[in-house]
């Protein structure tokens, strides 16, 4: 018979070698669900933006020119070269965060030979990009984004624009790849000279508003949206608080105002708290002589990603097919 010490000393050790197995097995188990979530490479996030490209004074950068866009398209140096256009936007990734590799340069093969174009200079650290959030809960996924300048003659983008789907990746290791990057279009900013902005305010919620000034009697004759069935899903938008979808062209004179509100309202898909949209509406204003003139009004959808949790990150990631 057993002995009360014995029968001790055997539980004991039973509950130590218990406890140290499921210690070893609890390890393992973390680390392979952590090699199970993780990103083997950086994803890119798609966007669709529309940008009005700004008219710039020369290439040699010492005149921004006009930023309110009252240039001559056709309007050249006194070479008779062409007037260039510029813009300012990001790019954003997914990098997990064990993930070593660096991104060395990005470059757009549909601009090749036209214009030029700028990114933050590589560290040799952080690469290209520069970490601006990331996983709250374990830190698993970072976002990442790097600014970039583009300088294009205004005779390239042409009466629609120029649109931007892929992007040619290099690693540091000299790693290649070409990414698709969804739709950056690019136009030219109109000449806004019957209208004018007095003021404005957006807020996180994604609701916006901006105030309009008459200068100059005119008839508002309608607006142009690219994606209007995207648009009518995702915003309301109202003029003087009548939906827009209901307004009708109207005179105006000189000293009237009015005000256009936009609130983004989303559809719930995953991918809207992640991926960049920026709608143009751009309004024709003419003058009853044959003269003309319009103004934009931005839109933009409320992107979450500075407080997006792990399990939203993995479920985006699900959703777009890829699975870490």
């Amino acid at each position: 018979m057993d002995r009360p010490k014995d029968r001790f000393i055997h539980q004991s050790a039973f509950l130590f070698y218990f406890f140290m197995t499921a210690g070893v097995l609890i390890v393992a188990a973390g680390s392979l669900l952590q090699h199970y979530f993780a990103l083997r490479h950086p994803v890119f996030i798609p966007m669709h933006i529309e940008l009005e490209m700004y008219w710039d004074g020369g290439m040699d950068g010492d005149t921004m020119g006009s930023m309110d866009g009252n240039a001559d398209v056709d309007a050249g140096s006194a070479a008779g070269e062409d007037r260039y256009v510029w813009k300012e936007f990001p790019i954003y990734y997914i990098q997990d965060s064990e993930d070593t590799s660096k991104v060395a340069e990005i470059t757009f093969p549909q601009l090749e030979g036209i214009g030029e174009y700028w990114m933050t200079p590589y560290d040799g650290a952080g690469g290209l990009f520069q970490s601006y959030s990331g996983s709250v809960q374990d830190g698993r996924y970072q976002f990442k984004q790097l600014f970039v300048k583009m300088m294009l003659p205004a005779r390239s983008l042409g009466a629609r624009g120029i649109t931007l789907d892929t992007i040619k990746v290099r690693y540091g290791d000299g790693a290649e790849e070409e990414v698709s990057i969804g739709q950056i279009i690019l136009t030219l900013d109109k000449p806004m000279e019957y209208v004018t902005v007095t003021g404005g305010s957006s807020s996180s919620d994604g609701t916006s508003m901006t105030r309009y000034l008459v200068q100059r009697d005119c008839r508002l004759e309608g607006f142009e949206i690219r994606n209007p069935e995207q648009v009518r899903g995702e915003f309301k938008v109202t003029v003087d608080g009548k939906d827009i979808w209901e307004w009708e062209p109207a005179a105006v004179t000189e000293g009237d105002t009015f005000l256009v509100e936009s609130a983004w309202r989303g559809t719930g898909d995953i991918r809207e708290q992640f991926e960049p949209y920026t709608a143009l509406i751009q309004w024709k204003c003419s003058d009853g002589s044959g003269g003309e003139s319009w103004f934009t009004t931005n839109l933009d959808r409320q992107n979450n990603r500075n407080t997006d949790r792990f399990k939203q990150t993995y479920r985006y990631l699900k959703e777009r097919g890829i699975k870490p």
